[in-house]
């Protein structure tokens, strides 16, 4: 990329996001060449520097020592509870005897602003259970979902620990059929219908992460003590022995600078971060993704995006430390590595492993709940592609723009198709294009797609939808009810099933997501039928691209 793009590409990062954290960043490297040609050994990064994190986001405890990767609850605040316990089994369970495994709580808490100028204290997370033994009748959905019992055996409570009283919490739950319905505009197709006639069904195999969200009231923005008095709360689950206790983590939040979701007087336009998965290969071959990363940031950053979230397991985090192209992006802030050590066992077990996304996504969206972001759900090898030569993200976005006039801009579904390598290159080693160490980016030999459609992806803004299931979600229309010992019923989520809407669905004229189906691996041919990438000078911001 030229020095004047990339220099407009990092300005692009807003301020807000910003915060002082010090990651271990250094160059000692003879060479990181941006066009992709040269590696050579470091020692160990050192170099402190800015990563583009939530403004309200802790910094590095005094006395740690530095590391390029920032430990997961560290990106945004967010917690993990984990409850062991056992549901009694629901249909269609056919084995005998209690569903034993451990429900994983992910939570964040926020001092929210009001219309009024007052300060509520909120929280929000998404619900896990980890089985310790697999159903008898498993079958590859469980991969993606939940088992039944969590959503029809499961009763979860918030207690207030110290005035001994409790109210029910509403578990909410998206669901994929109902999302693609609306997608489909098909005449007197009623979507909080199908919600609520999803909902009520007992003989469902799977559902999804599920969403919780509480609003404990307004709360005052001083420190003294008697102001978190009132928060000594717990969550547990109906007869199960043990709890967790929430008042460090709200304590903490009333502490910390209010949410800013983007929705107050002069915010300005939201940033956009992609969110990636982590490699579950067995063995990370850091060179490759180094050189891939770099391809792929050099291409959406001259999009506007602001930055790329990127998982680690603990297994590759040496080797992402010790390389110099990983320490640059980092270094750039156009990167983000995040040390996910979350569930062990998932990553090593692939049945799992499609479930864990869900988390590892859900995690993303959630730390960036209260900020004025935007979060695209990809893998790496897909890449935004405008629908016109230079369009950014944001200008798609903003109120002229095809995105921006969307229904639900707040959350965008995108068609996703197979790019494939075109002319003289169609003969090449594809995965060997993205694994080699000289030339240019190499989106610039793809001129061939497939107008067969994969399943989509969302962009989606944290603090107004559901929690991502790799491939759709739901927007949040709502406002949960207040925690108090003035009602008994259930807790209302701003998600119900009255108040929630189905995401937008972007359309190719517009923007989609270009899937390069062999980065990695040769798997897929073009189709007779593929045709030239719209628009042609599509690769507009790379050199020899346009």
């Amino acid at each position: 990329m030229a020095a004047d793009t990339m220099s407009m590409a990092r300005r692009r990062l807003p301020v807000r996001l910003l915060a002082a954290l010090a990651a271990a960043v250094c160059l000692s490297a003879t060479a990181w060449m941006h066009g992709g040609a040269a590696w050579a050994s470091i020692s160990t990064c050192q170099t402190p520097v800015a990563a583009p994190l939530p403004s309200a986001a802790p910094v590095w405890p005094e006395g740690s020592p530095p590391s390029l990767v920032l430990p997961a609850e560290q990106l945004g605040g967010v917690q993990r509870y984990s409850l062991p316990g056992e549901f009694p089994k629901v249909a269609p369970a056919t084995d005998a005897g209690p569903r034993a495994g451990i429900l994983h709580v992910y939570l964040k808490a926020l001092r929210w602003p009001m219309p009024d100028g007052s300060h509520h204290l909120r929280a929000r997370g998404f619900l896990a259970f980890e089985f310790t033994s697999a159903p008898a009748e498993w079958t590859s959905q469980y991969t993606f979902h939940n088992v039944p019992e969590v959503a029809h055996a499961m009763r979860l409570y918030v207690i207030h620990h110290t005035q001994n009283w409790q109210r029910e919490v509403s578990v909410e739950f998206s669901y994929d059929y109902c999302e693609r319905q609306a997608w489909a505009n098909k005449t007197g197709f009623d979507y909080t219908s199908c919600v609520a006639g999803l909902a009520a069904e007992r003989n469902r195999t799977w559902y999804n992460l599920g969403d919780i969200d509480l609003d404990f009231g307004v709360v005052s923005s001083g420190l003294e003590e008697s102001n978190f008095e009132g928060l000594d709360f717990d969550l547990r689950v109906e007869g199960w022995p043990r709890r967790v206790n929430l008042k460090a983590q709200l304590s903490a939040a009333l502490r910390a600078p209010p949410a800013d979701a983007g929705d107050g007087a002069g915010a300005g336009p939201p940033a956009v971060l992609r969110a990636l998965p982590y490699f579950y290969n067995s063995v990370v071959d850091a060179d490759k993704t180094a050189r891939m990363l770099q391809w792929s940031e050099e291409y959406h950053a001259a999009l506007g995006f602001a930055a790329s979230l990127l998982y680690v397991l603990p297994r590759d985090v040496a080797a992402f430390e010790a390389h110099p192209g990983i320490c640059a992006l980092v270094e750039e802030q156009r990167l983000i590595l995040v040390l996910w050590d979350q569930h062990a066992g998932f990553a090593e077990f692939k049945r799992w492993k499609d479930f864990e996304l869900q988390i590892v996504e859900s995690h993303a969206t959630l730390s960036f709940w209260g900020r004025n972001a935007r979060i695209l759900v990809i893998d790496s090898d897909e890449f935004f592609v405008p629908a016109q030569a230079g369009q950014t993200v944001s200008s798609l976005m903003s109120a002229d723009g095809c995105l921006g006039a969307l229904p639900r801009p707040e959350c965008i579904v995108f068609p996703r198709r197979d790019i494939f390598l075109s002319g003289e290159a169609a003969g090449q080693d594809e995965p060997g294009l993205w694994n080699r160490s000289g030339g240019g980016n190499p989106l610039t030999f793809y001129q061939l797609v497939s107008h067969v459609e994969l399943p989509t992806k969302v962009m989606v803004d944290p603090s107004r939808t559901m929690s991502p299931n790799v491939h759709y979600t739901s927007v949040c229309t709502g406002r949960p009810s207040i925690v108090s010992s003035a009602h008994k019923t259930k807790l209302r989520s701003a998600c119900g099933i009255t108040t929630r809407a189905p995401c937008s669905h972007a359309t190719a004229d517009c923007s989609w997501l270009a899937h390069v189906g062999n980065m990695h691996k040769a798997r897929k041919s073009a189709p007779a039928t593929a045709a030239h990438i719209q628009p042609p000078d599509w690769l507009w911001m790379l050199e020899g691209g346009g």
